[in-house]
């Protein structure tokens, strides 16, 4: 047995919950908002634990927990170093592909991302991402870092900001637009590189990561 973690978030969640069923991985909690599992699947069976990504992201380079499922932009934005085994992304099982973007009011005229001016504060909730997009692009800004909510604070404390955004219901709906695409993340099977594993729970892992990869490709 291995432990895996399990991202405990509104929307990834039940799209992880729903790739098991695919799968046919049984995922046994003793209560419904239980944050203890088991999985279990054909010979295998793993101890589950439903974290925040970053507190999964920790645990995995600590060596703590084997294995896990975690949006990519969240691993980016750790710097963690970890083994990615393959992409989960399938909009039939609610794990769509999602963007980290830069935004503005909507009546702002800066339109693209060659309008922006030079030293313009940003606020973001992914400041390595915002930090190396610009270093890539050459354009020097300042880059506020936030926990969340930052569509609330554009414009009326700062001109730009960063968030990720699925649908694009909510920056729609505060009157803010989309100037361009930072990254586009997908789920991600990733092992820790440091936890201890004797070769049979590598090889569980292993299969784990097959059925998944399995069913994502059955919804394509």
């Amino acid at each position: 047995m291995f432990t895996f973690g399990i991202p405990k978030g509104k929307h990834i969640f039940p799209g992880c919950r729903n790739l098991f069923e695919a799968a046919g991985v049984v995922l046994e909690r003793e209560h419904p908002v239980a944050l203890a599992a088991t999985l279990r699947a054909e010979s295998l069976s793993a101890e589950g634990m439903i974290l925040q990504s970053r507190r999964m992201l920790i645990l995995l380079a600590r060596g703590r927990i084997h294995a896990g499922i975690v949006g990519d932009d969240m691993l980016r934005e750790s710097g963690v170093d970890v083994e990615t085994l393959g992409e989960l992304s399938s909009t039939p099982l609610g794990l769509p592909a999602i963007r980290v973007v830069l935004f503005a009011a909507e009546d702002d005229p800066v339109q693209t991302l060659d309008d922006i001016p030079e030293y313009s504060f940003v606020l973001t909730e992914y400041e390595r991402l915002t930090r190396d997009f610009f270093g890539k692009v050459g354009l020097d800004v300042q880059t506020i870092p936030v926990q969340g909510g930052v569509e609330a604070e554009v414009p009326r404390l700062r001109r730009f900001g960063v968030t990720i955004v699925d649908s694009g219901t909510t920056l729609k709906a505060n009157r803010l637009k989309e100037i361009c695409t930072i990254i586009t993340s997908k789920p991600v099977f990733v092992v820790s590189k440091v936890a201890t594993t004797t070769k049979e729970q590598r090889d569980e892992i292993q299969r784990f990561a097959c059925l998944l990869q399995d069913a994502v490709r059955s919804q394509a």
